[in-house]
């Protein structure tokens, strides 16, 4: 069972409520503000760092700077930039600025591509008019500042939204203390529970039943053999082995069968193929030996599992041909495969139960067909699996039953 905090169990329900809503709103706004604040930040730096580059190409073909004198000379750059000369030693030269700002110390950094040294972003470039190289620098205050201004009016409309939400959260919950429809809920969930629990049960003591079946004939002719296989003759021998290989070949099947179903269960992925359902139709009735199984239909392409969908049209012809000695029509539309005969139907009281797993319409066994009841069940698990479903079409005679598929 899993183990949940005392005080978060002894919690009431409308506060496990609201503090749920406001703590999924909290992070989807800190997530959607710091995206928000990088992606600002990202832009602006983007900006200044294009700007830069610009104005370091104008820069890069000036004459020898000097150092401007009061009153004196007429200044080409921006007020907010800094320009430096440095001879090629990396020594520093010359610096160009307002006046009104400290000249960075700029470190060592790659040439013509934006760096970031302090709180300056730098460009450095190669001086075209003397030996050495030239920096142009612009402080990066302005764009921390746009950001933190930013990250501030987050902050605060979120603690206003959290604090309405907050608000409104609790009004709603607090209405929300219909405790009869809280236990029905819950007794719905119970019965569901019991419900899967008696179905597996029933699952596993079915599969048992069919299974000890055959193992229980195959070492009863063995025993058989074990004990007389003095006396037996050829022909007797031939009959025992015949009949141990026919019960494994039964229990092979149904082994298989089983293990489908339960990889259908586990939702395993199937292949996704262009499927003509006419051309498996055509293949199922190729192989029926009756000669009782007509088709007729036009093309139905679908995409699929051409193996399993295969196995679905062939249970379903075989369920037929088993239930009646008259003829089986299998049509075949867009998306759709119908299989009908002219045996004696399916009761009303069985229908909705038919595609259950080990269920047979007979009331006891005997009565029941030969199978072990997993037929259809693996139809209407194939058809699931592609999307589709398995239904029994309400008809005056016979069983009529269809399979459908989305279209491509």
């Amino acid at each position: 069972m899993r183990r949940v905090w005392p005080g978060v169990r002894r919690a009431p329900l409308w506060l496990r409520l609201v503090a749920g809503v406001l703590a999924l709103v909290s992070a989807t706004l800190l997530v959607t503000g710091f995206a928000g604040t990088r992606l600002l930040r990202h832009y602006l730096m983007a900006q200044t760092e294009k700007r830069l580059v610009a104005t370091a190409e104008r820069v890069r073909h000036f004459p020898r700077l000097t150092v401007p004198r009061p009153g004196g000379g007429r200044q080409e750059l921006p007020s907010d930039y800094v320009v430096q000369s440095y001879a090629p030693d990396g020594t520093l030269v010359q610096t160009l600025d307002s006046g009104d700002q400290a000249a960075p110390r700029v470190r060592p950094g790659p040439v013509d591509r934006p760096f970031v040294s302090g709180d300056w972003l730098v460009v450095r470039v190669a001086d075209q008019r003397e030996p050495g190289y030239l920096t142009v620098a612009t402080r990066l205050t302005d764009v921390d500042d746009t950001v933190d201004r930013l990250a501030t009016i987050n902050l605060g409309v979120a603690g206003f939204a959290l604090l309405a939400l907050g608000v409104a959260c609790w009004g709603l919950a607090r209405t929300l203390g219909r405790i009869e429809a809280a236990l029905l809920s819950r007794e719905a969930s119970e019965r569901a529970a019991l419900s899967a629990a008696e179905q597996m049960r029933r699952f596993v003591g079915e599969a048992s039943h069919e299974l000890r079946t055959p193992v229980t004939t195959i070492r009863g002719y063995a025993d058989v053999h074990r004990q007389q296989r003095g006396t037996l003759e050829p022909a007797d021998t031939d009959r025992i082995i015949d009949r141990i290989s026919a019960q494994a070949v039964r229990m092979t099947g149904l082994v298989d069968d089983l293990l489908l179903l339960a990889q259908l269960d586990q939702h395993r992925p199937l292949a996704a193929e262009p499927v003509d359902l006419l051309d498996v139709a055509a293949d199922v009735v190729l192989d029926d030996l009756t000669d009782r199984v007509t088709l007729t239909g036009e093309s139905a392409p679908v995409v699929g599992d051409p193996v399993r969908l295969r196995q679905a049209v062939a249970n379903l012809v075989d369920n037929a041909v088993r239930h009646t000695a008259g003829p089986v029509s299998v049509r075949v539309g867009p998306g759709t495969v119908d299989v009908t005969d002219e045996g004696p139907g399916i009761p009303a009281a069985h229908a909705d139960r038919i595609f259950e797993r080990f269920y047979r319409a007979g009331t006891t066994r005997a009565e029941a067909s030969s199978g072990a009841g997993l037929g259809l069940a693996i139809v209407a698990a194939v058809a699931a699996a592609h999307g589709g479903a398995a239904v029994l079409v309400a008809s005056e005679r016979g069983a009529h039953f269809r399979l459908t598929l989305p279209t491509t």
